[in-house]
């Protein structure tokens, strides 16, 4: 490989003029349109844009990857597998054991110190189980969103052919 060296002519440069363009670039990676309140004219405040925007890359790469079906979708999960009906059961009980907690803690002022430690466990267990579960319903939404999005492009957007083989490529993650 031969290096740019050998016919490039380095141009001198003054640490003067470094530094302010280092204090420009600064300024710009805070505001791109910075410049346009200075005292350049258009032609060095293009040159200077072009100097100190960041440079974009784009590499495209495809592979085309194959993989086997698996039993079940996604990861593994030790949870078991509750319908959207039975979620909202789990979490109406579950609220209802908090506010009675609430209450037997509020209300019974006789309790020694290790059940009232017992009690804040118990609702912090259950608080937890609730959150997981509403994450549970919330992501199971968003995909079934997420899916009726791509129907509808495939619908609008890709021939019948295209459309054909764009799900013969999703088979092996279909259930």
């Amino acid at each position: 490989m031969r290096l740019m060296t050998d016919t490039f002519s380095y141009p001198p440069l003054r640490i003067g003029l470094l530094s302010s363009l280092v204090n420009l670039k600064e300024q710009y990676d805070l505001d791109e349109n910075f410049l346009a309140a200075s005292p350049y004219d258009n032609e060095v405040q293009e040159i200077l844009k072009r100097l100190l925007q960041p440079k974009i890359v784009e590499k495209v790469k495809e592979v085309e990857v194959v993989r086997t079906a698996k039993a079940g979708r996604g990861r593994p999960s030790g949870d078991v597998a509750l319908s959207v009906e039975a979620q909202d059961e789990v979490l109406k009980e579950v609220k209802d054991l908090i506010k009675q907690l609430n209450e037997l803690d509020a209300g019974d002022k006789a309790l020694d110190t290790g059940e009232r430690v017992k009690i804040i466990n118990t609702k912090s267990n259950l608080i937890e189980r609730l959150v997981k579960m509403q994450e549970r319903v919330f992501n199971v939404k968003r995909m079934s969103d997420f899916q009726d999005t791509i129907i509808g492009v495939l619908d609008d957007l890709v021939s019948e052919k295209d459309r054909t083989t764009f799900l013969k490529r999703l088979e092996p993650y279909r259930e």
